[in-house]
């Protein structure tokens, strides 16, 4: 099998910095808001789990802004690849790399983890085997494993879109700008079709603009007008699509981390070396937690202790499965 070389070997030392602090603080978000989320109408329990307005703003916010994040965090990454690795100009190299890190990890905890876990609390009313084929056969209902399969069918739009036109001689005499924003608009356009739900169809088209934007920032060339300008453009769709609260949040999320220090912090490098494994493990863990809660507890309390417990379980478990070498698991 071809070795790809690591995102780390491609970035400067600020921009793995800056990726590094979004990617961490992004995972820590999907943490604290599937958490909070119990206590909103958005959570799996909601009938029996009396809502906050604290913990339902808290949620409102993160769900805001912050998947369109990590979809743009992974089309920059995927800018990245496509200028400076060899690899990236292959179709099936890079599409059979995406089958390992993400479909792989979909299938392997849908059918161990997420299945079982809803079966067990009643929170789906089918059998095993029914979920196990909508659920997650037809990604119809697969929870928090739904950004796998959607990331994996953008990859395929986007590289199997990009090595075809390619081919194309007038196509790859267009700027590379005028390509950008003509895609990004087409990807929102697209967004007014009645796409399937099934495989994450829509979710794949609901996020791709937000991926082409990530590729955009990374492939823009600021030094020259008309590529400042369409991305400015951009920009405004983007976060006109986040709606006010997502696009506020936004802006003070990306300022945020570009001055604090996070890197500093004692717990950034462990939630960086198991960012993946954590967003796979813990949200099974908060539905077990969460269907025991019980009504005489203090709710902010008990958010608190389900974050630490979560993670701090997430992280042992990712060690774990890396020591007995089983780390394409966690898409490793």
């Amino acid at each position: 099998m071809k070795k790809f070389k690591s995102i780390d070997l491609l970035c400067n030392v600020s921009e793995k910095v800056f990726l590094d602090r979004l990617r961490v603080a992004l995972i820590l978000l999907v943490v604290i808001g599937h958490a909070t989320r119990m206590f909103s109408p958005m959570g799996v329990y909601s009938g029996r789990i009396a809502i906050d307005p604290i913990h339902e703003l808290i949620t409102t916010v993160i769900y805001s802004f912050h998947m369109p994040f990590f979809v743009m965090i992974s089309g920059y990454v995927y800018g990245i690849c496509v200028m400076k690795s060899k690899d990236y100009v292959f179709f099936w190299p890079v599409i059979r790399k995406k089958i390992l890190r993400l479909m792989v990890p979909y299938c392997v905890w849908g059918v161990a983890l997420v299945a079982p876990v809803l079966i067990a609390l009643s929170v789906t009313p089918l059998t095993y085997w029914g979920y196990l084929k909508s659920g997650i056969l037809l990604s119809l209902d697969c929870k928090h494993l739904w950004f796998l399969g959607a990331l994996f069918l953008t990859f395929l739009l986007v590289h199997g879109g990009k090595c075809a036109l390619c081919r194309l001689k007038v196509y790859n005499e267009i700027p590379l700008s005028i390509k950008c924003f003509v895609f990004i608009l087409m990807a929102f356009v697209l967004r007014y079709i009645s796409f399937p739900i099934y495989f994450q169809i829509w979710n794949a088209i609901y996020y791709l603009p937000f991926f082409l934007f990530g590729y955009f920032i990374k492939r823009s060339l600021l030094n020259k007008p008309l590529d400042r300008i369409l991305l400015i453009i951009c920009a405004f769709f983007i976060l006109w699509s986040l709606g006010v609260i997502g696009a506020v949040s936004a802006v003070v999320f990306c300022f945020l981390m570009g001055v604090l220090r996070i890197e500093d912090t004692p717990p950034f490098s462990v939630v960086k070396a198991y960012g993946m494994g954590i967003y796979i493990l813990h949200p099974m863990m908060l539905y077990v937690i969460y269907y025991y809660y019980p009504s005489s507890m203090n709710p902010y309390l008990y958010t608190i202790f389900s974050i630490l417990m979560v993670m701090f379980v997430s992280i042992l478990l990712c060690k774990l499965i890396k020591r007995i070498n089983l780390s394409f698991l966690l898409g490793e």
